[in-house]
């Protein structure tokens, strides 16, 4: 890592979803729905895997840490021996493509709470419905027919099968509620649908008794995948993936700001820009170039941050409104607090008195520093006399060409000193060099003149942190690093 030292220019002169809640109960025995913690386990779950054009969904297995069963049948079976119609509703969000189907996890029990191998060996027909988040507009339905396929995987209470759906039209929904229930069997019913419920992923479920309005909400949401034809549900849409840059420990004077966005639209995205905010401050709009569609990328700002003091939020957000957003619209990152070494010992005063005539008009510091300064007025010290809001960074083994332009012509001498040690001395050791009439720039003609080289003498191993740099000019011997010039 390269240690840096930041050079303040002192040149003297002359930026859950929410969901509809049905009733609520208690948990009781009313509805076969069971729950139960599994220790974790290794286990292959390669056969209960989501089918390989499946865009969403949560397939049984992965992260388990405790599973259950729910009825979701028209048929369910009670404990006291009636029979009353049950609904699986299953919340997700962040769906981006078109549904075109999907697989359900579940098996059928039988009345004495047993695996019905009857009723899986032949096909059952379900009704499958998506609801918008509020779970009152009805998206779309449809019934289907399907045979569970045995995946050979025992779990916690049956063997668990597939149940693999293709729908007569795409689904367009990014967020909200499908629901899955089985329908009545002919002519006599042997058992009760059950979905698998399945902890560690996100989402809920909601079991409603549909003839008794009695509802049991659980924070594991039934097992499934959707399938998809690849198609988007959006033209333009983008979702954040990471803020690769500025890192939690970032505390650089020039910190880089990086993002990683992916374009989950059906089309390219030619016209995106995204905002940074540094600590809630607008510090940069900038274009993104060309996002072509399905793609992952990554962008890195022009602007960069001064992250060197205090912690800084850091923000990105999207820009343009006529692009959809998938999930939040911004992405962020919270720095750990950072100071640098100042000034341990303030140098004493050097400053023109009437600078209306004579000043220093210009001081540029390798590509960093380009300051501008315009002659006092009645007297006043308004030209060159402190500017440590300009900074200029120098890595140990780096050098900066220093140009300084003087206002008049005639006898000129000047020298620069930086305060490498803090102490306020500006010692001799300390000079940058000297100018005269021949090597100064000139604001006569326009000049620069020849430069000064600025890097840390041999011999000398300054901390990290702010150092002062003082230019003086004067016109009748050489000047020293404090004095009041006229």
């Amino acid at each position: 890592m390269k240690r840096t030292l930041l050079l303040a220019l002192v040149a003297l002169a002359t930026l859950g979803t929410h969901a509809q809640q049905l009733p609520q109960q208690p948990a009781s025995n009313l509805v076969s729905t069971k729950v139960a913690t599994v220790s974790p386990k290794a286990a292959d779950y390669s056969a209960l895997a989501c089918p390989s054009n499946s865009s969403f969904g949560y397939p049984y297995g992965a992260g388990i840490t405790f599973n259950g069963y729910s009825t979701a049948d028209a048929d369910a079976w009670l404990n006291n021996g009636t029979r009353h119609p049950c609904v699986c509703y299953t919340a997700f969000k962040g769906n981006v493509k078109n549904i075109t189907g999907m697989r359900v996890y579940g098996f059928c029990l039988n009345a004495a709470r047993l695996q019905d191998n009857a009723r899986l060996a032949n096909p059952i027909s379900f009704h499958i419905a998506f609801y918008e988040p509020d779970m009152e507009t009805l998206v779309y339905e449809e019934d289907v027919t399907t045979t569970g396929k045995n995946t050979g995987f025992t779990g916690t209470y049956s063997t668990i099968y597939t149940f693999d759906f293709e729908f007569a039209e795409a689904v367009g929904l990014e967020e909200g509620w499908w629901s899955i229930q089985a329908l009545h069997q002919d002519p006599t019913p042997t058992g009760g649908f059950c979905v698998f419920l399945h902890s560690g992923v996100d989402g809920q479920s909601i079991i409603h008794v549909t003839d008794m309005d009695l509802a049991f909400n659980s924070t594991a949401p039934a097992s499934y995948c959707f399938t998809t034809d690849g198609s988007s549900i959006y033209g333009k849409a983008m979702e954040f993936v990471s803020l690769d840059s500025p890192t939690k420990d970032e505390g650089s004077k020039y910190a880089t700001v990086s993002v990683t966005f992916k374009n989950v639209g059906s089309d390219a995205i030619t016209d995106g820009k995204f905002y940074l905010y540094d600590n809630n401050k607008l510090v940069a709009t900038e274009a993104y170039g060309t996002a072509p569609a399905q793609s992952l990328c990554t962008y890195t700002f022009n602007k960069t941050l001064d992250l060197s003091e205090g912690s800084h939020v850091v923000t990105v957000k999207n820009a343009t409104k006529s692009i959809s957003v998938i999930g939040d619209d911004n992405v962020s990152v919270t720095t750990d607090e950072h100071s640098l070494p100042g000034v341990t010992k303030e140098p004493g005063e050097s400053y023109g008195k009437d600078n209306r005539y004579e000043h220093i008009s210009q001081v540029i510091v390798g590509e960093q520093i380009d300051n501008v300064s315009g002659k006092g007025e009645g007297g006043q010290k308004k030209s060159y006399s402190n500017y440590r809001d300009q900074e200029a960074r120098l890595a140990i083994d780096e050098t900066l060409d220093l140009y300084v332009q003087a206002s008049f012509s005639g006898d000129i001498y000047g020298a620069a000193w930086i305060d490498w040690d803090c102490n306020g001395e500006f010692s001799e050791a300390e000079k940058v060099g000297t100018w005269d009439a021949s090597t100064c720039g000139s604001k006569d003609d326009d000049s620069l003149g020849e430069p000064l080289s600025i890097k840390v003498p041999e011999g000398m191993s300054p901390e990290t942190g702010r150092k002062l740099l003082r230019i003086v000019f004067r016109q009748d011997t050489d000047p020293d690093p404090f004095f009041f010039y006229y």
